[in-house]
């Protein structure tokens, strides 16, 4: 994978600056930018509240009661996701991406209060995934166990050790 973001990032800008422009160029490095958000989404516990009385899965909802929609666990589902601990940017290739059931990635929320700066984290995302492949190698430091931990957002524990090294 790490192969493939290099030859796709080195053929379309070399050694230049990205820009807008470039992102249509650049889909695989979208891909795994959308994988790393399936696994590791940063709204992984999205707060609602019912406004109405309500049933969801034979489970009466009474209106005001808080809910939470558990994203983490969405995106691990095994008859959404196939192998879903496994990370596969190909998930995220155009056709199979459209055919993915409505609310079944949610990085960013859902509904009337989906995070109003997904669209430019989307695109920070994007350009920050080929710039970083672009210019830096990094390489994970051996002997490391990282877990998701849920505080706010979603975060590694007990943080990533890496070495980082400009690209030659």
């Amino acid at each position: 994978m790490r192969a493939r973001v290099l030859e796709e990032v080195d053929s379309v800008l070399g050694r230049r600056t990205v820009t807008f422009g470039d992102l249509a160029l650049l889909p695989y490095c979208m891909q795994v930018f959308k994988e790393a958000m399936r696994l590791y989404p940063p709204a992984s516990m999205i707060p609602r509240q019912a406004v109405r009385d309500t049933t969801v899965g034979g489970y009466t909802i009474k209106a005001g009661t808080m809910v939470f929609i558990n994203a983490y666990s969405l995106h691990q589902r095994a008859e959404v996701f196939e192998d879903p601990e496994t990370f596969d940017p190909d998930r995220f290739e155009r056709s199979r991406e459209k055919a993915l059931p409505k609310s079944a990635y949610l990085p960013f929320g859902t509904g009337g209060n989906v995070c109003p700066g997904s669209h430019l984290a989307m695109m920070e995302g994007h350009l920050l995934t080929a710039v970083m492949a672009q210019r830096l190698r990094v390489e994970l430091l051996p002997g490391q166990r990282i877990r998701p931990q849920l505080l706010v957002n979603l975060r590694p524990s007990p943080g990533v050790r890496a070495r980082v090294a400009l690209r030659d």
